[in-house]
């Protein structure tokens, strides 16, 4: 079983209480938390690390959570990253508005239900790991169908050199001995054959490696 990949998840609050509650509430094995007491320092941590999701609290001194998102939105390397935003129970429908505009996934609601936030980042944490075996797929699938193509091409070159070796052979002036006449051929022939057969075998194995890369790459997206 291949090792499991250990997740980064920011979490914003300039609240110094509420950031130690959400740390412990979100420790696992599986994830590193790190954590931001502000807009800036969130994106001093977005420029070191990739996270699988970001927490982040909306209401904040100098830099509040919707400059906090537009800032890591632009970005590329965090434009898809998923972000969370805390809020109070007094925000307005307006704030929420605001909040999907910069990129928001979802909205939570201070107080949280530990068991909400835990599932919603376990959510985001599975995905990203699911995104991460996917890339990692391709890249392998890339790497392993251009040795094939190189090894096919070497396999036809010599192919053709066989080939040309075979009439070479078949219109050259006869050996001096009717045993040399006959034996030439008959291995020109039988290496045609074997580099041929070759070709045909790493044919076919790009296309089962095809079909299986496919199926992989299916079964980590249901």
């Amino acid at each position: 079983m291949p090792e499991l990949l250990k997740c980064n998840v920011l979490v914003v609050e300039d609240n110094a209480e509420m950031l130690l509650a959400l740390r412990e509430l979100l420790e696992a094995p599986d994830r590193n938390i790190v954590v931001a007491e502000s807009g800036e320092n969130a994106l001093r941590a977005v420029l070191k690390n990739d996270f699988a999701v970001i927490l982040l609290d909306i209401k904040m001194p100098n830099m509040d959570g919707f400059a906090t998102a537009r800032l890591i939105r632009k970005r590329e390397g965090s434009r898809n990253t998923p972000i969370i935003f805390l809020t109070g129970a007094d925000e307005d429908a307006v704030s929420s508005f605001c909040g999907y505009e910069v990129g928001a996934v979802d909205y939570l609601i201070k107080p949280m239900v530990p068991e909400v936030l835990r599932s919603k980042i376990s959510v985001f944490i599975d995905l990203y790991r699911y995104n991460a075996a996917l890339t990692r797929e391709i890249a392998e699938r890339r790497v392993i169908e251009e040795d094939l193509r190189k090894a096919k091409e070497r396999l036809r070159a010599f192919a053709a050199y066989i080939e040309s070796v075979r009439a070479t052979a078949a219109t050259a002036i006869p050996s001096t001995t009717a045993c040399t006449m006959r034996i030439r051929p008959c291995a020109v022939n039988r290496a045609f054959l074997c580099v041929s057969t070759s070709v045909f075998l790493l044919e076919i194995l790009t296309i089962s490696h095809s079909s299986a890369s496919s199926s992989r790459i299916e079964g980590t997206m249901s």
